[in-house]
């Protein structure tokens, strides 16, 4: 969903790519690009899935977000997502991850490069 002249509109983005593991922790969501927005992904996952989604690796999308719009996505993280970590690279920006670290914290959200390995018991 996203919000057209202040009304909220169905946003379907067929193109969209992402898997999620179950662990001991919760759910570990694997986003490809994050086309259909963060929130909208956590929130399908969650109701798919039956579980909270503790940790999110890979690309969220955001990087040519303007600020209000950043801002609204870490809100929302914020208060509706407080315990998820966020190991994020493609299609965020170091600047992006700098907010994010300064809003979430640096402990919660992580740049992850190719070939830096998370270990999840199942």
């Amino acid at each position: 969903m996203h919000r057209v002249d202040g009304k909220w509109s169905l946003d379907p983005v067929l193109d969209d790519t992402s898997m999620f593991l179950k662990t001991k922790e919760g759910i570990v969501l694997i986003c490809g690009d994050c086309h259909s927005g963060l929130t909208n992904t956590i929130r399908k996952v969650e109701r798919i899935s039956g579980d909270n989604v503790v940790t999110i690796i890979g690309a969220i999308h955001i990087i040519f977000s303007k600020k209000e719009k950043i801002q609204q996505i870490v809100d929302k993280l914020m208060t509706d997502y407080k315990n998820i970590n966020f190991h994020i690279n493609h299609s965020v920006g170091r600047k992006v991850i700098k907010v994010l670290q300064r809003k979430l914290g640096k402990e919660r959200v992580q740049y992850f490069p190719v070939g830096k390995k998370l270990i999840f018991e199942s």
